[in-house]
C-alpha cells in the first residue's frame, strides 16, 4: 500500500512517526501523576502505587526520547519501542498461567483496556515504522530530514529511551504480577495449596504420633511419651498456622475445627498417661472418641477436596 504513495505523501507520514510514541508518553506521564495524587491522598498508606508511578514515570520519559529519535528519522527507535510493547503484550498475558492454578487462569487475563491499548499501540507503530522503511528504500531521508538524517544525538536518544522504557515496562510487568498473584492467592489455588498442607501434615506428623500412640499402648515409657508431645505440639502448630491462612473458607475452617477437637482428645489422653498413676482405660477411650472425630473430619475433607487430589492415602 506504501509503495503506491507519492513522495510527499511518504515524507509526510514520516515525519509524524514519532506522534503515536509522543501520545504515548502523554498518557503515561498523566496515568503516573494519576497515581502520584492518590498516593498523596493516601498518606502514602499503598506502597505499590508508588512503584507503579515510577515504573510508568519511565515509561512516560522512555517513550518521548524514542519519539524524539523517531522525529530525527530514526526507523530503530520506533522498532525497539514495538519489540518491548510486543514482549510486554505477550508477559502480561502469559503472567496469570504463571501465579494462577491452570483452572482458573483465563479468569485473570485481563483483555480490557492493557492488552488492547497495547494492540492498537503496536499497530500504530508498525505504520509508523512502514513510513520510515518506505522512506529509506525510496533514498528520501535526506530530503526529509536534512543531512546527516539520523545524528549521534537520535542515536544517544534511541538507547537512553529504549532502557527508560525496557526498565519501566519491566516495573509494570513486576507491579501485574503482585496484583495478580496476590487475586489468585484468594481463589482456588490458594485453598488447594492450603489443602495440601492438611493433607502433608496428616501424612507426617499425624502419622508419627498414631504410630506413637500405638506402641504406648503395649508399653507405656518416658521416652515414648516425650516422643508422642513432641509430634502433638507440632501438629498443633501446623493446624494453627494452616487455620490462619484458610481465614474466611468457612467450609474448611469447619474440617480443621473438627479435626482440632481430635487433636484435643489426643493431648487429654497423653495427659492421663503421663500421671504417677495413669488412667490407662480413660487414655484409651479418650483415644477411641479422637479417632473417631478424626475419620469424621477427614471424610469430609476428602469430600471437599476430592477433585484435587489432596488426600496422602
Amino acid at each position: 500500500m506504501m509503495r503506491q504513495w507519492s513522495d510527499e505523501k511518504v515524507i509526510r507520514k514520516a515525519k509524524r512517526a514519532g506522534r503515536t510514541l509522543t501520545a504515548l508518553a502523554a498518557v503515561a506521564a498523566l496515568f503516573a501523576l494519576l497515581l502520584l495524587f492518590t498516593l498523596v491522598r493516601t498518606h502514602g498508606a499503598i506502597p505499590f502505587l508508588a512503584w507503579m508511578a515510577g515504573a510508568v514515570a519511565l515509561v512516560s520519559g522512555g517513550s518521548l526520547m524514542l519519539s524524539l529519535a523517531a522525529r530525527r528519522g530514526s526507523p530503530v527507535a520506533v522498532v525497539l519501542a514495538l519489540f518491548l510493547l510486543a514482549v510486554q503484550l505477550g508477559v502480561s498475558l502469559a503472567f496469570p498461567f504463571f501465579v494462577c492454578a491452570p483452572e482458573t487462569a483465563v479468569r485473570h487475563i485481563s483483555v480490557f483496556p492493557g492488552p488492547i491499548l497495547s494492540g492498537v499501540v503496536i499497530w500504530l507503530l508498525f505504520c509508523n515504522w512502514g513510513a520510515l522503511r518506505e522512506l529509506q528504500r525510496r533514498g528520501l531521508r535526506e530530503t526529509a530530514f536534512g543531512n546527516g538524517a539520523v545524528p549521534k544525538s537520535g542515536v544517544r536518544l534511541c538507547v537512553a529511551g529504549a532502557l527508560a522504557f525496557a526498565v519501566g515496562l519491566s516495573g509494570v510487568s513486576g507491579g501485574s504480577f503482585i496484583a495478580r498473584n496476590a487475586a489468585c492467592n484468594k481463589g482456588p489455588r490458594a485453598i488447594v495449596h492450603q489443602a495440601r498442607g492438611f493433607a502433608r501434615l496428616l501424612a507426617t506428623e499425624e502419622k508419627a504420633l498414631l504410630h506413637t500412640l500405638e506402641a504406648l499402648r503395649d508399653t507405656r515409657t518416658h521416652e515414648g511419651l516425650l516422643t508422642a508431645r513432641s509430634h502433638l505440639e507440632r501438629l498443633e502448630h501446623g493446624l494453627v498456622s494452616i487455620r490462619v491462612q484458610a481465614e474466611g473458607n468457612a467450609p474448611f475452617l469447619s474440617v480443621l475445627d473438627a479435626y482440632g477437637a481430635a487433636v484435643g482428645e489426643w493431648k487429654k489422653s497423653l495427659e492421663m498417661m503421663d500421671q504417677p498413676h495413669p488412667d490407662v482405660e480413660g487414655a484409651r477411650q479418650l483415644q477411641e472418641l479422637a479417632y473417631q472425630l478424626r475419620s469424621e473430619a477427614v471424610i469430609t475433607f476428602n469430600r471437599q477436596f476430592e477433585s484435587f487430589n489432596t488426600n496422602p492415602y
